[in-house]
């Protein structure tokens, strides 16, 4: 039986038709609503877009900081190794940007009084660090202590994203190369 002696009727042509060309939106819709996808494509978690005030901080560098992805840490100037281990991520983050570093600065805002030891400013040296008040810190999300993450703002200064301090660099570094693929500049 060969293809050409098949003969179909009108109705079954038209049925075929109609099927070739509804069955793909069917499948689409229930795809959509009733199989949403389980996975997600950043590691970090999103909080709603605020502004930070970082006119108002007193940095070394200001013009260094307008217009830059900021990994911003708040901690006491008596850094921890929880402390030093952020300010490590931070800065291997921002190494592994490669050509693209230049489009991250590191941002440690410190809470209290004193300064934060010259050798730990030497070893990671091009953080900003900035004194703040507890006004400024509001603007950041605290569910838990605002020492247990690592913040991400954008180039308006507007927080969007936090890592918990324990946080696998490669899924930071993958959530800020993506972010810097499609950002402008």
């Amino acid at each position: 039986m060969n293809l050409k002696s098949i003969k179909l009727g009108p109705r079954w042509t038209l049925l075929a038709l109609l099927a070739v060309c509804v069955l793909p939106l069917v499948a689409a819709y229930v795809a959509y609503y009733w199989l949403p996808p389980e996975g997600r494509s950043h590691h970090g978690e999103l909080l709603p877009p605020r502004p930070v005030p970082i006119p108002r901080l007193t940095v070394q560098n200001p013009s260094a900081l307008s217009g830059r992805w900021l990994l911003v840490t708040v901690d006491s100037a008596g850094c921890d190794a929880s402390c030093q281990h952020k300010l490590w991520l931070m800065r291997q983050v921002r190494t592994a940007m490669g050509e693209k570093a230049h489009r991250v600065e590191r941002l440690w805002l410190v809470t209290g009084d004193g300064d934060p030891d010259a050798r730990l400013v030497q070893a990671f040296q091009g953080m900003q660090f900035a004194h703040v008040s507890a006004d400024v810190l509001e603007v950041l999300a605290a569910d838990r202590p605002r020492a247990d993450y690592i913040y991400l703002l954008d180039p308006r200064a507007q927080v969007m994203m936090r890592y918990v301090a324990s946080a696998d660099p490669k899924g930071v570094i993958r959530d800020l190369e993506r972010l810097l693929r499609y950002s402008s500049q």
